[in-house]
């Protein structure tokens, strides 16, 4: 029981100082969720010395044990999925595609937009690469910035490789076989 406290406090400490740290972080995250999941694990304890002092009822070790585990994986569910999405390069939540090839294909500098890719290079970074053709009358420099501010205002994305390609390019791209 004594062993329990002191571990409590302990976790409370290390608790509150990664609770005041970078809530973006995914390795604060998942040392803070470690640090809770021995809070917790120190509360049981504690609960269930109590309760079998009071009680004798031995079965509440295991019992508290076992919510305890329930608790601490299920919060850290979050950042097992937040983790996967970022290591398989996944494309990020409410990007697709065709809208974004849709939206810049509207923009009166382009008249193309197409071959859209997205996906999470870190907890918070988003890089994406597409090919664009200019309209008439614009200046292909102009794209890759026009581009890339129109797709970090909209889609927070943080890097991207645009290519500007001539008029009908993509058409043809999209077309064919090869």
């Amino acid at each position: 029981l004594i062993v329990a406290v002191i571990g409590l406090l302990v976790n409370l400490a290390g608790a509150w100082v990664l609770w005041s740290g970078n809530k973006g972080d995914a390795n604060l995250r998942g040392a803070f969720l470690h640090v809770i999941g021995d809070l917790l694990g120190s509360v049981g304890a504690i609960a269930a010395a109590v309760g079998i002092m009071l009680t004798g009822w031995t079965i509440l070790d295991p019992l508290l044990s076992v919510l305890v585990a329930v608790l601490v994986v299920r919060s850290a569910w979050g950042l097992v999925t937040d983790s996967i999405t970022v290591l398989m390069q996944a494309v990020p939540r409410g990007i697709k595609a065709r809208s974004v090839e849709t939206g810049l294909a509207a923009l009166t500098e382009i008249s193309e937009a197409g071959h859209f890719h997205a996906w999470t290079l870190t907890d918070d970074t988003i890089v994406a690469t597409i090919h664009v053709t200019p309209a008439e009358n614009t200046d292909p420099l102009s794209l890759p910035q026009l581009v890339a501010g129109w797709l970090k205002e909209r889609y927070a994305i943080d890097h991207v490789t645009v290519q500007v390609d001539p008029p009908g390019s993509l058409v043809k791209a999209e077309g064919s076989n090869t």
